[in-house]
């Protein structure tokens, strides 16, 4: 196998692998929200025909990969991450005292087990940033598959999205041991470094309304 299509084959590989841990982290109360919903429905049926002709592609290029070939990542965790807007801002902060410290990410935190992808984003915003919302209101956007090689870590980050509307919004910086402090950004001029899961989201071509 050529260079060129073993990091193609192995490229596959990756996407498949995270195609299918979103499948099996969205868990069955959010699969029965998705059929209820015909936007939902059609996204989870566009994600699983890619994982199928993923599969089909690597069978046709070399088979699956076995053991000693296999391109290894490591097991994925379920982050969800907020982004919370107001008119044409968006809320981000600056992490601190883990991984990704010193860039700048979204509200968010690590799936519960009991929970639904909605009531964690609810959940962790208000335990971050002191907002209440609903989690009927957090509309789902995309996900990403972040691999952080320094710390040998990795998350399937389901990213929601919620509108604020309002005057003035009150926001609290509830965990400084873990954020440096939230602020209000343009969105076409979000500051820099990004937290790596906010890089991918814009890798995957989604751009802000």
């Amino acid at each position: 196998m050529n260079a060129d299509l073993k990091t193609a084959r192995n490229h596959v590989l990756e996407t498949t692998q995270a195609a299918t841990a979103l499948l099996n982290c969205l868990g069955e109360y959010t699969r029965q929200t998705m059929e209820g919903n015909p936007e939902w429905a059609a996204g989870a049926k566009k994600v699983e025909k890619a994982v199928q002709d993923a599969q089909l592609w690597l069978q046709a290029n070399g088979g699956l990969p076995t053991a000693k070939t296999a391109f290894t990542l490591p097991p994925a965790a379920v982050g969800v991450a907020l982004i919370v807007r107001w008119g044409q801002n968006v809320l981000i902060g600056k992490r601190k005292g883990s991984h990704g410290s010193g860039t700048w990410a979204f509200p968010g935190g690590k799936l519960e087990p009991g929970e639904t992808v909605f009531e964690t984003g609810a959940r962790e915003l208000q335990e971050e940033t002191g907002i209440v919302v609903s989690p009927e209101s957090l509309k789902p956007i995309a996900f990403t598959d972040d691999h952080f090689k320094d710390r040998g870590i990795r998350f399937v980050t389901l990213f929601l999205e919620t509108q604020l509307s309002g005057l003035t919004v009150n926001v609290e910086l509830r965990e400084p041991e873990k954020c440096e402090g939230w602020q209000w950004a343009l969105v076409r001029h979000l500051p820099e470094p990004l937290f790596l899961p906010v890089q991918n989201l814009l890798r995957t071509g989604y751009r802000f309304p």
